[in-house]
Order: C-alpha cells, then structure tokens, then sequence
C-alpha cells in the first residue's frame, strides 16, 4: 500500500510546469462533484502547447491515485511504445512515481492501494494496427472508465470514434474520453461533430464536453524557459512571412484554406497596433440578408494610403428589428463617410430606414445585378492585395464569424455554405476602388 505521508505529499504537490488552462482538467479527478455532466475533454493547440504532456501527467495521477482503468490509444499503427507510452513514462519520471508503477508490456500497472484500496492500470493500444483493417479494433476494449486518443485527428470517421466511445461504460467511476488533437481542416468530422458552433481557442464546457485549448505563449507564459530560444524565434518568423501556416500549426488553429479556397493570402493585422491617426477615409458596405438562410453583413473598412484595414463587422441572422439600430450605431460610432447598401429585395426598405437617422454619413443604396459568385472571384485579387484583416479580433464575435467565413469560400461555387460575407468583402472592395480610384493608378 501507499505510504499516506507520501501520498498526502504527492497529491498536494500542485506545482505543475504546465498552463493552467489545464486545471479543469484536473479538476475532474479532485471530486466526482466536478462538472458533472462532462464526459469528454477536448485539447487542442499548436506546437510547443504541451497537451501531449499534460495528458500523460494527468493518467499517471488517476492511475496511481484514483485506480482509474484507462485505455491509452492512437489510431494509427505507429508504435504505441515510442510515443504515447514514452510520453506516459517521460511523466513518470517527472512526478518521481517509478517506485509505484510497473510496466507489463503494454500495460502499466498501480503496484499499491489507493485510499479507496483500489489498484489502477493504463494500457496502450493501437486500435487499427494494420493497414488492411478498415474500422477499429476493439478487441478487449473492456472495463476501462477512460480512454485518451492521442493525435485524434487520425481517426477516420464519427462512427470509429463511436463504437470506442460507447464502450466506456463503468458504473464505479467517472466515465471520460479524452481527444489530444492538432486541429486540421473544417472539413474534419472532429470539427462538424464538436467545433461547429464553438469559437476559435475556446476554453470552457458545453454540455458534456469541456474545451481547452493551449499555445506555446500559454507555455512560456507559465515557464518562461520551457522552450529553446531558437524555437521560439523560429515561431515568430513564421507569423511574419506565413500568417496562415503560424495560425494553423503554430497557435493550433483549425485550417480555412481547404482545397479550392479562394482566399489563400490574406494579409493581417494588429488592431492593438494600429495607428489610427494614419487613417485618410473610413468607409462602409451592408450585404442585406434577403433569404432566410443569408447572413446580414456589414462590414466598416478604414483606408490607410491605398490600404483596406477591416476595422469592424456586423455579422449576424438576426432581423430588421436588430440590424437596422445596430447599423445606424455603427454608421455613427466610426464616423463613416459613406455607406454602401445593396437595395435588392428588403435591402431598400434597410437603406430608407438607415438614411432618416444618419446625416453626416452619405447613404448609397444601389441595386446590385451582378452574378455574386462571378463578383466574388473577380474582386478577389484586390482583396488579397489591398485588404488587411484583423488577427486579434474577439474571440466568439462577430467578426470573427466573418473571418471564418469569408477565408473558407470556394472558387467551385457548389461547395460554398456561406457567401454573404464574401459578397461584403468583396462589395467594399469595389465600392472603395471606385471612390478612390487615384489610389491605384
């Protein structure tokens, strides 16, 4: 049985390396009373995040500690013993646990009591081992209260992740699955069945599922000297010459460039940076929702020499009742100039009623006739040319629902779920070339 003075020693022992984003985590073995209704744990992050680690800490503590029976696996038929074991035994060594937990193969067993006299074990499986298997194996997946699936990208579908999820059924313990992930494309099934509607970098719980989602500034922040500096600077350049590449596999960021995007090179910037006493013009553009599936979009563009920085957005479903103030406030709170509304369908009655309540802003509505997608596309150089995009925006606001969808617009029209804010972006492009049209002469 375990000394109870060294127990009670490593038990308190709190002072881990990691950022505390992570502490929900742990939460969830301090008391059965913890968010009770979570079942699933999702990390995601980039390079340098440490979600690997922080797992394997995490089993090694309900296993010694709490005699939970875990299924350690990955997908793939990479060998189990140079990465998740090795990460399991890495942390081990790190929380000084060796003289507790025996390995048996590719098992690792508690060789002492709990409090609870209870004794836990992991093993380590790969659950589709050869190529010519076509669906998991889930021989001997019995009797484990949790299962961790590293690199969860790499399972193949929902119903896979499934038949594995559902045989997680101890009536003793805490169920819990928990995906280790590097976020891919949109197009993932991860991202339909669990990311859909949750912002970028969310960290928290809905329903049964508790999101946390970690970066490399986490880890420095937390252990400054956690990362080789050349790292570090390699990181940095990377959000210099290759935005789109250090949000996705540096920060973790699930990918819009999907094959077929249009916008492959958006150019970003700082808002926190911004000198807005450079700016010459500040400009607007309203996409009028006029189906019941379209977005209302309105976006406010502020013109730096010949540049377009998207400055903020109006990016919603909500009716007239909604949109019609929260643009005039808009209008008036960036001191617009002008602003260009499309008057097609309920866009002149949203122009009419904009125009009594604005007086120093030049209203333009205008019928727009134009093929949206055919616009989009050929509005698209300039976009990419001349427009700038904020990379700091709120997490879960409106703007960033326009950025995410406006970067994953497709030039195979049949593939586009949304178009309206393309069809802004693409509108205030327009409307500005043609009221400065000197500034790209």
């Amino acid at each position: 049985m375990l000394n109870q003075n060294h127990q009670e020693e490593l038990i308190s022992d709190n002072d881990y390396w990691f950022s505390k984003k992570y502490q929900p985590l742990f939460e969830l073995l301090e008391d059965p009373n913890n968010h009770p209704k979570v079942d699933t744990v999702i990390l995601t992050g980039g390079r340098g995040s440490g979600k690997s680690q922080v797992v394997a800490t995490f089993a090694n503590e309900a296993v010694l500690h709490e005699g939970w029976k875990i299924l350690y696996s990955r997908f793939t038929n990479t060998s189990v013993e140079d990465s998740i074991k090795a990460e399991f035994d890495a942390a081990t060594e790190e929380r000084g646990y060796e003289d507790y937990l025996k390995t048996h193969k590719k098992t690792v067993v508690s060789i002492c009591d709990n409090e609870a006299g209870e004794r836990g074990h992991v093993s380590f499986k790969g659950l589709k081992p050869s190529s010519k298997q076509s669906s998991a194996n889930l021989k001997s997946i019995k009797g484990f209260n949790c299962w961790i699936l590293d690199e969860a990208e790499e399972a193949p579908s929902n119903g896979d992740f499934k038949k594995v999820y559902l045989s997680i059924r101890s009536k003793k313990k805490r169920n819990l699955t928990i995906l280790i992930l590097n976020p891919t494309s949109y197009d993932h099934w991860i991202y339909e069945e669990f990311f859909k509607d949750v912002p970028d970098g969310y960290c928290g719980i809905r329903e049964n599922v508790m999101y946390i989602h970690s970066t490399y500034l986490d880890l420095l922040q937390a252990v400054p000297d956690a990362l080789p500096q050349n790292i570090i600077d390699t990181y940095e350049r990377e959000k210099i010459n290759d935005i789109d590449t250090y949000d996705h596999v540096i920060l973790g960021g699930w990918l819009r460039n999907v094959e077929g995007a249009l916008y492959k090179n958006i150019k970003r910037y700082k808002k926190s940076n911004f000198n807005y006493e450079n700016v010459d013009h500040k400009l607007g553009y309203i996409d009028v929702a006029d189906e019941g599936t379209d977005n209302f979009v309105f976006v406010v563009v502020y013109v730096v020499g010949n540049c377009l920085y998207v400055e903020d957005v109006i990016c919603t479903s909500e009716n007239t009742d909604f949109t019609i103030p929260a643009s005039i406030a808009m209008a008036k709170k960036h001191g617009l100039e002008y602003l260009w509304i499309e008057s097609n369908g309920a866009g002149s009655v949203v122009a009419k009623e904009i125009s009594k309540k604005l007086w120093v802003t030049g209203v333009m509505p205008f019928y727009n006739g134009a093929n949206k997608h055919t616009r989009i596309i050929s509005n698209s150089f300039f976009v990419q040319s001349y427009v700038y995009i904020q990379e700091d925006y709120e997490v879960g606001s409106d703007y960033e629902a326009f950025y995410k969808r406006f970067k994953v617009y497709n030039k195979d029209k049949s593939k586009n779920e949304f178009d309206d804010e393309a069809d802004a972006l693409s509108g205030i492009a327009e409307k500005t070339r043609a009221y400065l049209p000197y500034l790209w002469e």
